[in-house]
């Protein structure tokens, strides 16, 4: 099963925020008596009186700091202002102010009406006593956003002005209630209910007030005129005949050219170069691009602009941008060898996969598909499309001026594919997915070449570029890739070296990392499934299972094949990951892959998926059983496991800006499993291993981080007190209650790291789902053998 987006958890923080006349947020309990919580600019604890509480004066709809437009420094919302300070409340798994949930979903703050009145519908406490979620009502609302599907009516998806728009509430009043019941597909994490009817289908205005920092540090190179602008708002309305359909599509507000132009300038400064197709020195916005590409750009842009109400708004345009593509490609079947249609495709997919909404993420799924079929029919960027007549309007070009056209068109068909393909092998290297192409069908295609050629801006700084040749050199994929397929081990199978490993650019090592990671899914698989086997054969005859860590370590075709991908790993590492820091986006993406790659071919992603609620509350005590025999049966193994993801977390965290454009989703994946894989290991190993490990860390030099002495040593000091008090004497009953004391805060020291780092990485939605996906398996009990034993 994929790990996808986190649907709404059945329960909420316990807390809502209280603005007061200082611009501070008070934060404070709503079912149990209104005791206060300490906030960032508090030391003192403070009961407030329910009537005073009600006689504030309050502003209809809430003012909020991370939103005020008169903050001209202003460029992305920052979610981790929102985090609680660590270990303020020792017993609650409450790290957010309820701000953030207000933030997420980009509204006011929900409990607006309660809080004036100070009344909560006794109906609705009891519904939701009966539910066993006694805390506020409306959670199933709050994160839907970027947390899942949302329930609201169903208007037109005409795009409206700001006096047609109605205000959509979903918060606690005394007027309505949610329903009684909610799926259960929507309530457990990673799972979605095709049938629910919860969707965002509407969308606010995103606008820019003037002076801001996104208007002054505009460039207009990419922006579009109003001829454009109205193609966009024509494209998105109903086609003729379809008008039936509008009531499944939301409502929203395109925002005014001059917003529009800065959310693509936004594409183009933070986004493109993660996909380069377009050729920047070129490309002309109004005439070369079709309209749905410039709707997709738009999307991308809404999502790094960090303004209120975008994250809604990409969502709900995801969705319309989609749906007409799928319908125009239906009317002009011309549009499936189109490449500049494909790539809106892409961008939609990308988009859908991480944007952090349930059905979104499904039906990018349906998009990748279709994006395999059509890249095919182009002959993988092979295939030349037929020359289109010159403008006789146009002056006559030079002959280099013309060759210089042609090679961009042919390097954007290369660059086209090569974005699909990256976007098709991440369903394996951090979706758990296989891939659809296989290398086989690729090995004649050649890399992207150097950005240096790629940037030229003028025909003769091409030329002047590429010297006595005629077009830049590149790399075939078969040649890139074949040292890391063929005999990886070199000298270790009777060679003198291994295979000369070519000279790649940032973009290219990358994608051969990508197929090397997919070979190592394969691998784990095959591994997955040999440990099934065995093991119904086990069952099948009473016998001791064949998948005991002696029987793996004597498999030949296991241990061969795992040497194989090490040395793939440690080879690639060796030649094309820096040093130093990383300096490009590849190059951080390549490191997060590489990461990620080594810490998988351990411990099996299903079986950690299982142990987070993909399978839902019954998958979860098997899962649990298996990782215990995983880091108890080969102890070494889970150490050394273990260790790669302390450097990995390490490696990301000291680069974590709150609000930075450099994020991706292959970090955000990589930074929220490691702390998962930490998770396991700490509370299922025997305590000599744990000890070794955190040797290993102190002796890698890791010591001395903050993730170090924040969580690992901690977890260490908990199992040291353990120890004492059950050398003290105490009976089984006393021992397990302190067992599962200690599980408990080891368990909330990890995951609370690890939601704050992912809260910090939150320019995709994915991220803040990861991090409410933490939380929410901290909130859990134990479930299974998940005592710390020794």
């Amino acid at each position: 099963m994929a790990l996808q987006p986190i649907s709404e958890p059945n329960s909420a923080p316990q807390h809502v925020s209280q603005r007061h006349n200082d611009d501070s947020y008070q934060t404070y309990h709503v079912l149990k008596p209104l005791v206060h919580r300490k906030s960032h600019l508090e030391s003192q604890p403070f009961a407030p009186n329910i009537t005073n509480h009600i006689e504030q004066a309050r502003p209809k709809i809430p003012q909020y700091n991370h939103f005020d437009p008169i903050d001209e420094s202003f460029l992305q919302l920052d979610f981790s202002s929102f985090l609680l300070p660590p270990g303020m409340n020792e017993n609650s798994n409450d790290w957010y102010s309820f701000d953030f949930y207000s933030a997420i979903r980009e509204t006011g703050n929900e409990m607006e009406e309660v809080l004036q009145t100070g009344v909560l519908d006794q109906n609705l406490l009891k519904q939701q006593h009966s539910q066993g979620n006694i805390v506020h009502a409306s959670h199933d609302m709050i994160l839907g956003t970027a947390l899942g599907d949302h329930a609201f009516s169903r208007p037109s998806h005409h795009t409206t002005s700001n006096n047609e728009q109605k205000p959509v509430t979903a918060g606690i009043t005394p007027k309505q209630s949610p329903s009684n019941t909610t799926p259960i597909d929507d309530n457990w994490p990673l799972m979605w209910n095709p049938c629910s009817t919860h969707k965002i289908l509407h969308a606010d205005p995103v606008d820019i007030p003037n002076g801001h920092r996104l208007f002054r540090t505009h460039k207009t190179r990419f922006d579009i005129t109003e001829q454009t602008f109205a193609r966009i708002q024509a494209f998105l309305k109903p086609p003729t005949g379809c008008e039936s359909l509008d009531t499944h599509i939301g409502t929203f507000t395109l925002p005014s050219l001059p917003v529009m132009n800065v959310l693509i300038g936004l594409f183009f400064e933070h986004f493109s170069s993660q996909m380069p197709v377009l050729h920047h020195a070129t490309v002309d916005m109004n005439t070369d691009l079709p309209t749905p590409l410039l709707a997709a750009i738009i999307i991308i842009g809404a999502t790094y602009s960090g303004l209120r109400n975008s994250r809604r708004f990409a969502i709900v345009l995801i969705d319309i941008v989609r749906w007409h593509i799928q319908v125009s490609i239906e009317f002009d079947n011309n549009l499936m060898g189109d490449n500049m249609a494909i790539y809106a495709q892409a961008l939609i997919c990308y988009a859908g996969l991480w944007c952090g909404n349930k059905r979104a993420f499904e039906m990018a799924e349906s998009v990748r598909a279709n994006l395999m079929i059509f890249i095919r029919r182009t002959g993988f960027g092979c295939n030349v499309p037929p020359d289109t007549k010159e403008n006789d309007t146009l002056p006559p070009k030079s002959l280099i001026e013309l060759e210089w056209e042609r090679w961009i068109a042919k390097e954007t068909r290369s660059r086209l594919f090569w974005v699909i393909y990256y976007i098709d092998l991440q369903f394996p290297t951090i979706l758990n997915l296989p891939a659809t192409i296989a290398i086989i069908e690729i090995g004649h295609l050649s890399f992207p070449c150097d950005n240096v050629f790629w940037a030229a801006r003028s025909a003769h700084e091409w030329k002047r570029l590429l010297g006595t040749a005629s077009i830049p050199p590149t790399v075939s994929f078969a040649a890139a890739m074949g040292p890391f397929i063929v005999n990886p081990l070199g000298a270790s199978v009777g060679q003198r070296q291994g295979l000369p490993r070519m000279n790649l650019n940032d973009w290219g090592a990358f994608l051969v990392l990508l197929a090397v990671s997919n070979e190592l899914f394969e691998f784990c698989q095959l591994s997955n499934f040999l440990s099934a086997f065995s093991q119904s054969q086990a069952n099948e005859t009473n016998g001791v299972p064949t998948n005991s860590p002696d029987r793996r370590r004597t498999n030949p075709l296991i241990m061969e094949r795992r040497t194989q991908h090490i040395a793939s790993l440690n080879a690639f590492s060796s030649t094309y990951l820096p040093v130093s820091k990383p300096s490009t986006h590849f190059q951080r993406q390549s490191r997060a892959i590489h990461h990620l790659s080594l810490i998988l071919l351990d411990i099996p992603l299903t079986t950690i998926q299982g142990a987070l609620g993909t399978s839902g509350p019954t998958g979860i005590p098997p899962a649990i059983a298996k990782l215990k025999a995983w880091a108890r049966d080969d102890p070494y193994k889970a150490e050394n496991c273990a260790f790669n993801a302390v450097r990995a977390i390490v490696a990301f965290t000291s680069e974590v800006r709150p609000g930075g454009t450099e994020t991706t989703p292959d970090i955000i994946i990589t930074v929220f499993l490691c702390h998962l894989v930490i998770w396991i290991f700490s509370t299922l190993s025997e305590r000599p291993s744990y000890k070794r490990f955190m040797g290993m860390v102190r002796d890698g030099g890791l010591g001395s981080t903050v993730f170090c002495r924040d969580v690992l040593s901690r977890v260490e000091g908990l199992d040291d007190e353990l120890e004492r008090s059950e050398r003290g004497g105490m009976d089984s009953k006393r021992r397990e209650e302190a067992r599962e004391k200690v599980e408990r805060r080891k368990r909330k020291l990890v995951l609370e790291h690890g939601t704050q780092v992912c809260t910090r990485l939150g320019t995709w939605g994915a991220a803040l789902n990861v991090a409410m996906l933490l939380q929410k398996r901290a909130d859990m009990k134990s479930e299974g053998p998940g005592s710390n034993e020794g």
